[in-house]
């Protein structure tokens, strides 16, 4: 799996990387699924109730990339399966590489 893939679902901005995901809540384990469309798949064990899946996202997030949960910010899509999402103060190339050695194992 060649990195070109990840340029699609993941973009440096001046606040840190912003990551594209679709998110499918109420499944059996949380874990990176890889390439859906032009996002990054993620599944998530958490239902999609009262914000438990959003939560559960973040952290998640937080400690699989190895940042603080303070670190990640749902910017849009709060309410859809289809999100945007900010790492302050984290470096691409980083992130890139730690997703996709988590989608390899």
């Amino acid at each position: 799996m060649n990195s070109t893939w990840i340029q699609s679902f993941a973009s440096k901005s001046t606040q840190g990387v912003e990551l594209w995901l679709h998110c499918q809540p109420g499944a059996k384990k949380t874990a990176w699924m890889g390439l859906h469309g032009d996002r990054l798949k993620v599944s998530l064990q958490a239902q999609a109730t009262d914000g438990q899946a959003n939560a559960s996202l973040i952290a998640w997030i937080s400690k699989s990339l190895n940042v603080s949960k303070s670190s990640v910010e749902i910017v849009s899509g709060e309410s859809s399966r289809l999100k945007k999402i900010r790492i302050f103060n984290s470096d691409l190339d980083t992130v890139r590489e730690r997703i996709l050695d988590l989608i390899k194992n």
